[in-house]
């Protein structure tokens, strides 16, 4: 919908103001005005036309509120256009042109069902609006799935929606909060229940139940944690098989795709045209030179053709007197005929009736109908003489069977045995039959029995480490998986202390070769000198000065000399080392530091070797605990606890099976019992009838025998009560048979005498027969309808002379008139004549209108082939431009490579939408990242996958189930320990808080609930949307932003969630939180934009109006909005309201021939 023309009639400053907006099918429309001139009154007033004008406004400072009155010339999608007013009311607002109420339905179809909040949300953008929805992706810090649905929703800040819902929820609770209303609640009925538990029971038993909730509690959450972290990875490798065949067949097309060159934008129908063209051009060629020929051909044909007008002229007389010959001549033939049957006819009707009645006075013809007169009542009687007959035959043959019937009754009753009583058998019968299918149930059980005992068997044959029977094993203490569950936790615990321990030592082990490496590092430069040697030196040197000062200088020279040498050498090495020690004290520090990290190493390493040994100690004495506790189930080497976790649920299954197996045995044997007792009381009810039973014990044997000896001497005793009914109505038939057959007779007596008067009256025996009757009076008729036929003969012959006389005068006048040279001639031979030259003239006439009209329709073939085939080379013409050849010899190669393309492209499009479908909303290169880094083959895949499955079904599904029983058991054990009445106070308070925390629990669910139903429509708005208007944000954006970026792509975050990324031209990604203020502005406006366009593809296009929002805005970027919405106006009118005059001198540089964008003055005087 468009909006033409607004009309400010009276709103605001606007007395009588009309903007007109209906330059261009697409274009923004600018509409400047300065400060105060009402740029907000008219954007007020345009939302007041749509939705109506509010109760209290502003806008009626100039105007009475009564008065205010804002309309439009609108124009739907359809081409309707609706001229109305809104006035300010309550009641019928919307006016037409005239000042009548218009139907407010009319108004709201244009506005395609959007309402005022959606309007506003959807087709409405303001400068507060652009720098609330940056901060928005600010502090949603770019994230993809609520960027793109808040873009869906216009104003709505998704991520202060889901922040309000979330905090809502852990006012409320808090898994590890104390002061929350529920957990605060929690604490409370937690001590409350504490006090009345103690009050009810010994804190030991309720430790031990509390003891078995947690430690099911923490299993089944332990497992719950396994089994996620088990189907995620099934999904992960159910969706690379489903991917990984597509993403061969992409990589292929595009392969191929790229392997035929530069893209060929050719129409689809550029193939079928240019056959077409080509066969149009050599029909047209070829008709041309046929026709050519022919046409010649005609032109000398109609030259010999001569035609003479008065003969064709009299064609229809000489064809009426033609049809006269034939009807003369048949005539002519039939009179000697017709005379013949005439005298025939009268001969034989003269002799028929001297056959009757010689001497008759009357005509033939009338005594005839004389005698034909009694003909009806003849028939009469004749046609009831055999009925007649017929029903006394039948009287008496029932008389004769009825009495039969009678007698045959009696006979068999006097043959057959009274019947005897059944009531005992049909009791025992349906005794028997009450308990059921026993034979196929004991079958049943037989057959469960042995697979129950196979099974068993085959399970205790895989039990390993269990040498005894099944017997034994179900009577052996097995420990309850709760104290396995501790002794794996012991058991966990010692090797994670191994474990720690080993992973200690060698920790220290790396370190002191690192110490190691590191000193012989030092050492390379020399010796590091230390504390120690320079005190070494020190007393070396003060070892020599003493033995120099002890020197007696009477001994010898030499030996004084060699005392002062070494003194002299001692005192240097100590004084280099003290040097040494001072110029490189960064490096003997560094040397001291590593030794003492190495005596610290090698005390940790004692330590590590201690708690081995202490380590070690604890194994043995929880080994042996551990194999004192399976001797008492005679095992004497049990493995691992959490090996031996799956041999007990291996065990216990297998008692469970041999429970089952013991269950059916007993079932099986009270069936036998049942089975036996009623075979016997079929057995004496069979008796009781001296019949003896079968061989077999089988119930269903018994029974069917039973039933039917039962069935025959039921049908015995039906027979005897059908005989005696039988008898009965045999009687009464007799006696209606005998009266039937007399009033037959009386009517056969009252017939015969009718008869014969009929008789007597034809001139007929009276004895004669009904058929002799029939012929002599057919023969009659017939004589009768011989002189009818003789009169008619007579009347013809008289009507053919007539007819002769008149036509012979009428056909000589005729031929006189048509032809006088054969007026001599006799008639019929002089209409011979001139029906045969009619005939040749017809034939000339008839050949020269046909070549006249063939030789019209060559000369229109001849100019249609000529235009065909200019029109042909038109068309070939312009399919070489294009082709971007020279001639048509080169448009079959280039044709045929535009259509494998084409090919390719349908193929790639439709495997990139199964990826879609089937990747469960990754995008395509994330598939093909994850198909890559998956090193599996096919068959390791499915081996794989059915691991997974066989893990889930045969391990975690089945302890999963057992688990939640297990805790059902211990809260149910839990919540029925009850007190004294001492604990009913708080029993009480607990009641309270229940009914508190049901109100705050319900309230939490709502809110959790309402949060993860949006999460998950934002998640799928994200995988249906986000290609479509990621792509054409990406456009936007690069647009906005001048190309300092190139679009807008989606990347993943520290939380591993779908983020948007600006991607500069350079291919640098940048983050939204990295961005400028401004150009998260832009980046909003871009997803709005792109969000708008996607839901204007399948709504109503509704003017979208934009207030001020390049306040900020530099030229360049202004430009570039500017230019963004002539663009995005092609999809709906956009109104962009302003109070910059630079944005007019802008718009003018985007578009100088003012097509775009159309610019309006908002004051008074413009």
């Amino acid at each position: 919908m468009r909006v033409l023309r607004l009309e400010l009639r009276a709103f605001g400053p606007f007395t009588d103001r009309v903007l007109d907006l209906s330059a261009g099918d697409a274009g923004v429309h600018l509409i400047h005005g300065p400060n105060e001139a009402g740029k907000s009154s008219a954007l007020r007033a345009l939302h007041g036309l749509f939705y109506g004008i509010p109760e209290r406004t502003s806008d009626d400072f100039l105007h009475p509120a009564r008065e205010l009155r804002v309309g439009a010339l609108l124009l739907g999608a359809t081409g309707e256009q609706l001229h109305c007013v809104r006035r300010k009311g309550r009641k019928h607002t919307l006016l037409d042109a005239a000042g009548e109420a218009l139907d407010e339905q009319r108004l709201q179809r244009l506005l395609g069902g959007v309402d005022a909040a959606l309007f506003e949300r959807l087709f409405g953008i303001d400068h507060e609006t652009l720098v609330s929805g940056g901060r928005t992706l600010l502090e949603e810090r770019g994230r993809e799935a609520e960027a793109l649905f808040g873009s869906g929703l216009g104003r709505v800040a998704v991520h202060r929606v889901l922040e309000g819902l979330d905090a809502s929820a852990d006012a409320l609770f808090r898994p590890r909060g104390r002061k929350q209303q529920i957990n605060m609640a929690l604490a409370e009925r937690a001590e409350r229940q504490r006090r009345q538990r103690d009050l009810e029971l010994g804190a030991v038993d309720w430790e031990r139940a509390r003891a078995a909730h947690e430690t099911a509690c923490r299993a089944l959450a332990e497992l719950d944690a396994e089994r996620d972290r088990v189907l995620r990875e099934r999904a992960r490798l159910e969706r690379i098989r489903r991917t990984r065949a597509d993403l061969e067949v992409r990589r292929g097309l595009l392969a191929r795709l790229d392997g035929l060159g530069e893209r060929l934008h050719l129409p689809e129908d550029f193939g079928a045209r240019r056959q077409q063209a080509e066969a149009q051009r050599i029909r047209a060629i070829e008709l041309g030179e046929l026709v050519s020929t022919r046409l010649t051909a005609l032109e000398q044909e109609l030259a010999g053709i001569v035609i003479e007008p008065r003969l064709l002229a009299a064609g229809a007389e000489l064809v009426e007197l033609r049809e006269r010959l034939g009807s003369h001549r048949k005539a002519a033939a039939d009179r000697p005929m017709l005379i013949a049957r005439r005298d025939a006819l009268h001969a034989r009707v003269v002799e028929r009736v001297a056959r009757v009645d010689a001497g008759a006075a009357q005509a033939p013809t009338e005594a005839l109908r004389d005698w034909l007169d009694a003909r009806r009542r003849i028939n009469a009687l004749g046609e009831r003489r055999e009925a007649l007959w017929s029903e006394l035959q039948r009287a008496r043959l029932a008389r004769d069977e009825a009495a039969r019937a009678v007698e045959d009754c009696e006979r068999q009753l006097a043959a057959r045995t009274p019947p005897r009583s059944v009531a005992a058998l049909e009791l025992a019968l349906e005794q028997a039959r009450g308990a059921g299918a026993l034979d196929a149930d004991l079958a049943e059980l037989e057959a469960q029995e042995r697979a129950l005992g196979q099974q068993c068997a085959a399970e205790l044959s895989r039990l390993s480490g269990w040498s005894q029977g099944l017997e034994s094993l179900l009577c052996a203490p097995l420990p309850e998986f709760d104290a396995l569950e501790h002794w794996m936790l012991r058991a966990d615990a010692l090797a994670l202390e191994r474990q720690r321990l080993r992973e200690r030592r060698q920790g220290c082990e790396r370190e002191m070769v690192e110490i190691d490496t590191e000193a012989r590092t030092l050492g390379i430069a020399g010796e590091v000198p230390s504390e120690t040697a320079l005190t070494a030196a020190r007393e070396t040197r003060e070892r020599h000065w003493q033995a120099l000062k002890a020197h007696d200088a009477s001994l010898r020279l030499e030996a004084g000399a060699a005392l002062a040498r070494r003194f002299e050498t001692a005192l240097h090495e100590a004084d280099v080392l003290a040097d040494r020690l001072r110029r490189e004290s960064d490096r003997v520090q560094r040397y001291q530091s590593l030794c003492i990290r190495r005596e610290a190493c090698e005390r940790e390493r004692a330590a590590c070797d201690l708690a081995w040994r202490e380590l070690e100690s604890a194994e043995c004495e929880f080994d042996a605990a551990w194999r004192a506790l399976w001797q008492a189930c005679s095992m004497q080497e049990p493995r691992s606890p959490r090996q031996m976790r799956g041999w007990l649920g291996q065990a216990r299954r297998l008692r469970e099976q041999g429970e089952r197996l013991t269950a059916v045995r007993e079932q099986r044997q009270l069936l036998e019992q049942r089975q036996m007792h009623g075979v016997d009381a079929l057995r004496r009810a069979l008796l009781a009838l001296d019949r003896q039973g079968p061989d077999e014990e089988g119930m269903d044997v018994w029974m069917s025998e039973a039933a039917s000896v039962l069935d025959a001497l039921q049908r015995h005793a039906r027979t005897h009560e059908t005989l005696l009914a039988e008898l009965e109505r045999a009687r009464q038939r007799r006696e209606r048979a005998g009266s039937a057959c007399e009033q037959a007779e009386r009517d056969w007596s009252a017939w015969e005498r009718d008869w014969g008067e009929a008789m007597a009256r034809v001139g007929l025996a009276v004895h004669s027969l009904p058929s002799e009757a029939q012929e002599h009076l057919a023969e009659l008729a017939e004589a009768l309808q011989d002189a009818r036929e003789a009169a008619g003969f007579q009347t013809r012959i008289d009507d053919i002379d007539a007819d002769a006389r008149g036509f012979l005068a009428q056909l000589r006048e005729r031929i006189a008139r048509i032809a006088p040279d054969l007026a001599e001639e006799p008639a019929e031979l002089a209409l011979h004549t001139l029906d045969a030259r009619l005939e040749g003239m017809r034939a000339r006439q008839e050949r020269r209108d046909e070549l006249l009209r063939q030789r019209d329709e060559a000369r229109r073939q001849l100019e249609e082939a000529g235009s065909a085939s200019s029109s042909a080379e038109t068309r070939i013409a312009e399919l070489c431009r294009l082709a971007g050849c020279e001639g048509l010899d080169a448009l079959a190669g280039i044709e045929e490579r535009a259509r494998l393309q084409r090919e390719l492209e349908q193929q790639l499009i439709a495997v990139e939408g199964r990826l879609m479908e089937t990747g469960d909303g990754l995008a395509l290169e994330q598939l093909e990242t994850e198909a890559d880094a998956a090193e599996i083959a096919g068959e390791a895949l499915l081996e794989a996958l059915a691991r997974l499955e066989r893990h889930l079904d045969e391990t975690l599904d089945p302890e999963r189930e057992r688990l939640l029983a297990v805790r059902v058991e211990a809260e149910h054990r839990l919540a029925t320990m009850n007190g004294a009445d001492a604990a009913a106070t708080e029993a009480e308070e607990i009641e309270r808080i229940d009914a508190q925390l049901r109100d705050q629990c319900g309230r939490y669910l709502r809110y959790r609930l309402a949060a993860m139903v949006l999460r998950e429509t934002i998640e799928g708005f994200r995988r249906s949307h986000r290609d479509p208007i990621l792509a054409r944000t990406a456009e936007a954006f690069a647009r906005l932003t001048c190309c300092a970026f190139s679009g807008v792509e989606s990347d993943f975050g520290e939380d591993d969630q779908a983020v948007l990324v600006g991607v500069r031209a350079n291919g640098e990604r940048v983050r939204v939180e990295a961005m400028s203020t401004g150009t998260r502005d832009q980046l909003y406006l871009a997803l709005r934009l792109a969000g708008l366009e996607h839901h204007l593809r399948q709504a109503e296009p509704l003017p979208f109006v934009v207030d001020d929002i390049l306040v900020q805005f530099d030229d360049a970027r202004a430009r570039a909005t500017l230019e963004t919405l002539a663009v995005f106006s092609a999809q709906t009118q956009v109104i962009l309201f302003t109070h910059h005059r630079h944005l007019l001198e802008l718009a003018r540089e985007v578009d100088p021939e003012g097509r775009r964008i159309f610019i309006h003055a908002l004051d008074q005087g413009g």
